[in-house]
């Protein structure tokens, strides 16, 4: 019973494992480098990537969604502000989330990254005034969490995970249900305890059973389970209660 217990309330700590979001899209733009120095073959933030993020910056003390190119935070807010995205509207870049961009839908997600690349890697911008202005090296700032999560779904999708878990509930004979195999099987998770990477997690209490004591007692858990697990942040979808089909992948704006 313990087991179950600390299986049960862990799933619930979903840790963001990036510290910026990755998009899933393609770009128009053949961008080879950037006149921001880093090494090219080691690099996990190159001209190629783009991800999308909040910070809060030391200096200023603002929190702005931003971008990272090598060791090089950049604040969008300041490069939508001077005019760079014409596509962005009502100031998305000065809020502490990434929401009202992401509600903006693929087309302009795909301009504003277009763009970017195109002011980091064209070195007629290198000394532009806005430019340097957005710029921070990545000590100079902290990252906070991109969205505002208000809901999401857990996809029961390990078959490993979901065995192992069957057999401490219903012994080894019925440990994975039939049902398993023919549907996709989800249950809401509790979004309060999504949180960004590095934060300290407390071990989880609950009521449990030893097999040496008669009664439950209230108790930390005696085991945790790490998992790596895949999130997906769906952007602007269609209507309450209408249907996505699974091959469509246009709503899917990061990983």
């Amino acid at each position: 019973m313990h087991n179950l217990i600390a299986e049960y309330l862990i799933m619930k700590c979903f840790i963001l494992q990036y510290l910026l979001l990755n998009h899933l899209m393609e770009t128009n733009i053949n961008t080879n480098s950037s006149w921001i120095a880093y090494n090219s073959s080691e690099e996990h933030f190159p001209i190629q990537n783009i991800p999308l993020g909040v910070a809060y910056f030391i200096d200023n003390q603002k929190t702005r969604c931003c971008t990272r190119i090598g060791e090089i935070v950049i604040d969008l807010s300041i490069l939508e502000a001077n005019g760079f995205f014409t596509s962005v509207t009502q100031n998305c870049f000065e809020k502490p989330d990434l929401n009202g961009f992401i509600q903006l839908g693929r087309s302009v997600w795909k301009s504003v990254r277009t763009k970017i690349q195109k002011i980091f890697s064209n070195s007629e911008y290198e000394n532009h005034s806005a430019v340097r202005d957005s710029m921070v090296h990545i000590s100079k700032v902290r990252m906070r969490m991109p969205v505002k999560i208000q809901d999401y779904t857990d996809f029961y999708s390990s078959k490993n995970h979901a065995y192992n878990m069957g057999k401490i509930i219903r012994g080894e004979k019925d440990a994975l249900q039939p049902n398993w195999v023919h549907l996709p099987v989800a249950y809401h998770g509790r979004s309060s305890t999504i949180v960004v990477d590095s934060t300290a997690i407390k071990r989880p209490r609950g009521q449990i059973k030893p097999p040496n004591l008669e009664n439950p007692i209230f108790s930390k858990c005696k085991r945790l389970d790490y998992e790596v697990e895949v999130g997906v942040i769906i952007g602007k979808t269609k209507e309450m209660g209408s249907p996505i089909k699974v091959k469509i992948l246009k709503i899917i704006f990061s990983v």
